[in-house]
């Protein structure tokens, strides 16, 4: 009886290691509607936004504050949903903006090629 048995394991979400992997790609995890997360958590949705670089700071009151600009939305890419069929092996990428099909396109390959899924890509708004 002086054998242990390891009765505890550690696995994170998908949705924290799809985010971990976003921003180790330098995108920005966020919600569905567009806004950063300040903390991954489990969700069947994972928001995608990025930083363009050559998006320049813009001034406001006359030219006395500056300010960073904010990320662009890309879209939402769904781990789970009945709504969009999305589960395991079969993940949707809502994007938002046809000029953004080709960079969801480079990242859903990414993605598919290592989480082991089929990525479906969707234009939702213009």
């Amino acid at each position: 009886m002086s054998e242990k048995v390891g009765l505890v394991e550690y696995k994170e979400t998908l949705s924290i290691q799809v985010g971990n992997f976003l921003i180790a790609k330098g995108f920005i995890p966020g919600n569905s509607d567009g806004c950063r997360l300040s903390t991954l958590c489990y969700m069947d949705h994972v928001g995608v936004l990025h930083k363009d670089p050559e998006k320049k700071p813009y001034k406001r009151l006359f030219g006395l504050i500056t300010e960073k600009p904010y990320p662009d939305f890309i879209g939402v890419i769904w781990l789970e949903s009945r709504k969009y069929n999305a589960n395991d092996g079969n993940w949707v990428f809502n994007v938002i903006g046809r000029t953004n099909i080709q960079l969801a396109k480079n990242l859903a390959d990414v993605l598919a090629s290592n989480f082991n899924v089929k990525i479906t890509l969707q234009l939702k708004c213009e």
